[in-house]
């Protein structure tokens, strides 16, 4: 009777244990990051194009606690180095919370490893401000911000700006923002929503060939655009996670004045996790953002625009390639099939008779592919 009580004890805690771990929530490292092309990694140095570049870290999170910062390269995960076949997604769909593990990284060139413990994605906070309280260096991207061989970001100066009163100039091409090297617009969008108003800007940038430096408190966007106030709704920054991203826009389009559709401003920002997630379940539509397309010079132009505006990118593989554009409520806007594609890719999308707002962008090509948030305000 002993043994069979025994036994029977066994199979129940063995029964409870699988149960725990059926229900244990999957491990969390709390960063948002980006892949990068062939070209940028070699750019940076780095060894390998598979890994994952970060781009915010979030509140109360294993990445906080334990100083992974924006910019650092994710390579690999517990002396594995992350591939193709195995990418950091991947790598953490297969943690669970609590678990252990060590990323191993690039930081300003050096390589290191960094011990965390995996927590829980429900225990993240993520930063929520309004969209005049964002940080705003005050300049506007010119055409391709960046081609390989060429450092920097080309830009085009805002009026009344944080860029403007350090002194920058249109054409003026940034490389570098406190000590951080910047190759294109995602490094320089990267640099600023990781700021704060108030915070000291220190710019390296190009003039005529010539390096020079400039410094200055980053301003807000009201700070910015005082008598454009108005026009603005509130809502949480296009750089951070948002519950509410997906929204009914019947509204918003009844009240826009036609009289500043002329000076429409494009952001591109990545799709969050939980902007994918309110996607699918509100609208049906599958917005994968594990981002692995191999993709160059991505970009929208002109900007500002009054709602007509080109997009264009480089598709180094070739394959089946499909171009779509979402609205917040999930109706397909734009779509081109193209069956065997490869390289320099452009086209114009007409946005004029729609609101200001969030769209998405899906670009496919085979397995693969990239989802952008185009925000339009």
């Amino acid at each position: 009777m002993k043994k069979i009580q025994l036994l029977i004890f066994a199979v129940l805690l063995s029964l409870s244990s699988f149960a725990q771990d059926q229900y244990t929530p999957q491990g969390h490292l709390g960063v948002e990051s980006n892949h990068i092309s062939k070209s940028k990694a070699k750019a940076l140095g780095f060894k390998s194009k598979n890994g994952a570049y970060v781009t915010e870290v979030i509140e109360n999170t294993a990445a906080e606690r334990n100083g992974i910062q924006p910019f650092d390269y994710l390579i690999g995960m517990n002396d594995k180095e992350f591939s193709e076949n195995w990418s950091f997604s991947h790598a953490m769909h297969a943690t669970k919370a609590g678990e252990q593990a060590t990323f191993q990284l690039v930081r300003n060139g050096q390589e290191m490893s960094i011990p965390v413990t995996l927590g829980k994605q429900s225990d993240a906070i993520y930063r929520k401000i309004s969209k005049q309280e964002e940080p705003f260096l005050g300049v506007k991207q010119d055409h391709y911000n960046w081609k390989e061989n060429v450092p920097g970001v080309k830009v085009k100066i805002v009026n009344n700006s944080a860029a403007q009163k350090m002194g920058l100039q249109d054409d003026d091409i940034i490389t570098s923002i406190n000590g951080q090297r910047i190759i294109d617009w995602h490094d320089l969008g990267t640099a600023v929503d990781n700021m704060s108003p108030g915070d000291m800007a220190a710019i390296e940038y190009l003039r005529d060939g010539t390096t020079a430096q400039a410094k200055a408190p980053i301003s807000s966007y009201a700070a910015t655009y005082p008598s454009t106030n108005k026009h603005h709704s509130n809502k949480n920054t296009p750089a951070q996670n948002n519950n509410n991203s997906v929204t009914n826009d019947s509204e918003e389009e009844s009240s826009i004045d036609n009289s500043i559709l002329a000076d429409l401003e494009i952001d591109m920002e990545d799709v969050s996790q939980e902007e994918a997630d309110d996607m699918k379940e509100k609208v049906g539509v599958d917005m994968p953002i594990v981002n692995n397309l191999e993709i160059e010079q991505l970009n929208i132009f002109p900007n500002p625009t009054n709602g007509l505006f080109n997009i264009t990118f480089d598709l180094p593989n070739e394959g089946e390639t499909t171009v779509r554009v979402f609205n917040g409520v999930g109706r397909l806007l734009y779509q081109n099939d193209m069956p065997q594609f490869k390289g320099k890719f452009q086209d114009r999308i007409d946005l004029s008779n729609s609101p200001k707002g969030i769209y998405f962008l899906e670009i496919r090509q085979g397995a693969q592919s990239i989802s952008k948030k185009v925000i339009v305000q």
